[in-house]
C-alpha cells in the first residue's frame, strides 16, 4: 500500500492505493480562514470515499491519518471538515460551527419594497460581489479569505444543487448580492451580501419572488446567526433555527499549535487589553499535541491551562465560551487564567458560507 499525492488547483488529493489503484481517498483544500481580523492556514477536509467493494477494511482510517501527517508536514494552523455523525472524532475532530436557517413564508417575502434594479450575476461583476463580501466579513471568524482573481461562486448551498446568483445595482454600482439554489422543490439562499442596509428590501423582496414563481410557500436563507440582515427579516415574519450537532457537520482540529497560537497572539493580546486586563505574565497551553507558551509581557505569574486540542480549536473558532468547557472533565484551568480565556476567545457565531465549504 502507498498514500499518492495529487496536487490540483485548490489543494491536495491523497489516495490509498494498492497495486497503483486507489482504494479510498480524500481532498485537503488549501484555504484561508478569518479569526476576527486574523488569517489562519486550514486545511479543509473533502471529498473522502472509498468505494464500495473496498469498505469495512481500514482503508479510510489509513487515509485519515496520512492526511494528518501531510497537513503537519506542510504547516497547516488547523483542520476542518463537515462529517457525518460519530466517526471522525477519533482523529481528534469535534463541533467548531453552528447552522443557521431562517425560514420566511413567502407572501411576507413578497411584501418588502424593491427599491433598486435587478439583474442576474455576470463573470464581471465577481470582483464587486467580492468587495461585498470582504468588507462584510472583514472580521467574522470562519470565512474563507477569497482570492483577488475570484471569479464567481462555484458551489451553491447544497453539495449537489444548481444554483444562480443575483445583483442589485444602483447609480454607484452593485449594492447586494444573493446566491440561490435553482432547483424547484425549494428554495435556498445561500449568501446574501450588502453594501448597507438600504439594499435589504429589494434582496428579500426578489428571493420572495423568485419563491412565488416556483410556487413555493415558504423559503429558507443560510448564514450567520448575528447577520444585521437577518434582525431586519423579522419585521416580516420568520423562524431562526440554530443548530449545534453534537459530533458531526462543520469539525475542527489544531494541527500546528505552535504556529497557530504565534499567528493570534497579536490578537489575543489585544483582547486582554481590550478587556481592561494587564499584560503580564505568559500563559502555559497545555494539550496533546504539546505545550505553548504564550507570553503576555513581563513581570506576572505563568498560568496554565490544560486542554484537549479540540477544546483549543472550539476557543480559537468561539464556539464555545471558556465557562463551559470548564465542564469538561479533560479541562484544567488556574483559577486566575479564567478572565484572561475569556478576554481572549469570546464566543461568537463562527461561518462559512456554502460557497467556500469542502
Amino acid at each position: 500500500m502507498e498514500i499518492r499525492h495529487t496536487p490540483f488547483d485548490e489543494g491536495t488529493r491523497l489516495e490509498l492505493c494498492i497495486e497503483d489503484k486507489a482504494v479510498s481517498g480524500l481532498s485537503v483544500h488549501d484555504l484561508k480562514l478569518r479569526v476576527d481580523d486574523h488569517v489562519i492556514r486550514c486545511g479543509g477536509i473533502g471529498g473522502v470515499g472509498t468505494p464500495p467493494e473496498h469498505r469495512m477494511k481500514g482503508y479510510a482510517r489509513h487515509v485519515l491519518d496520512a492526511s494528518i501527517a501531510f497537513m503537519q508536514d506542510e504547516g497547516y494552523h488547523l483542520s476542518a471538515l463537515y462529517g457525518i455523525p460519530s466517526f471522525y472524532t477519533r482523529w481528534g475532530f469535534a463541533p467548531a460551527m453552528p447552522e443557521c436557517r431562517v425560514t420566511i413564508k413567502t407572501r411576507d417575502a413578497e411584501l418588502a419594497p424593491s427599491r433598486f434594479t435587478i439583474r442576474p450575476m455576470a463573470r464581471h461583476d465577481a470582483p464587486s460581489v467580492r468587495a461585498l463580501y470582504a468588507a462584510a466579513n472583514a472580521t467574522r471568524t470562519g470565512t474563507a479569505v477569497r482570492p483577488q482573481d475570484w471569479a464567481g461562486f462555484k458551489r451553491g448551498p447544497g453539495w449537489t444543487s444548481r444554483f444562480g446568483a443575483f445583483v442589485a445595482v444602483d447609480d454607484q454600482g452593485i449594492a447586494g448580492y444573493a446566491m440561490y439554489t435553482l432547483d424547484q422543490g425549494g428554495l435556498e439562499v445561500g449568501e446574501v451580501g450588502y453594501r448597507d442596509r438600504s439594499v435589504w428590501s429589494t434582496i428579500l423582496a426578489e428571493v420572495g419572488r423568485i419563491a412565488w414563481d416556483r410556487r413555493l410557500q415558504e423559503l429558507v436563507i443560510l448564514g450567520p446567526f448575528d447577520d444585521p440582515f437577518f434582525v431586519y427579516c423579522q419585521r416580516y415574519g420568520c423562524a431562526l433555527n440554530l443548530a449545534y450537532p453534537r459530533n458531526a457537520h462543520c469539525m475542527a482540529r489544531v494541527i500546528d499549535q505552535e504556529a497557530l497560537m504565534a499567528t493570534l497572539a497579536p490578537l489575543l493580546r489585544r483582547r486582554v487589553t481590550q478587556a481592561g486586563h494587564e499584560l503580564a505574565g505568559a500563559l502555559l497551553f497545555e494539550t496533546d499535541l504539546g505545550q505553548t507558551r504564550l507570553s503576555l509581557g513581563p513581570g506576572g505569574p505563568t498560568l496554565r491551562s490544560r486542554l484537549p486540542q479540540w477544546a483549543l480549536a472550539q476557543l480559537v473558532l468561539g464556539y464555545r465560551s471558556v465557562d463551559d468547557l470548564l465542564f469538561e472533565t479533560a479541562v484544567r484551568v488556574d483559577a486566575a487564567a479564567i478572565p484572561l480565556l475569556a478576554a481572549m476567545f469570546p464566543v461568537g457565531h463562527p461561518y462559512t458560507y456554502s460557497a467556500d465549504r469542502y
